[in-house]
């Protein structure tokens, strides 16, 4: 799970607190928490809009990899 949910590119690096995995990218911490129809991503800490939708869009496109099934993303709040 770590391996998939974790983007490759980026200079992130698994740390520990709340959520089923979290990752820290520079000063921003992103938790993952599952959920019955997908998982849920929350960012604590600075980071633009636009980059938060390239972090998601390579998350997302490493899980479409590793599942062999198209993955949607939905922005709830920014």
């Amino acid at each position: 799970m770590a391996v998939v949910l974790t983007p490759d590119g980026w200079d992130c690096v698994v740390t520990a607190g709340w959520g089923d995995h979290r990752v820290r990218c520079d000063e921003t911490e992103v938790a993952f928490s599952g959920e019955p129809v997908g998982w849920q991503l929350s960012f604590e800490g600075p980071m633009t809009q636009e980059t938060a939708e390239r972090f998601v869009a390579s998350v997302a496109y490493q899980v479409e990899q590793e599942v062999g099934e198209p993955v949607e993303w939905i922005q709830i709040a920014w």
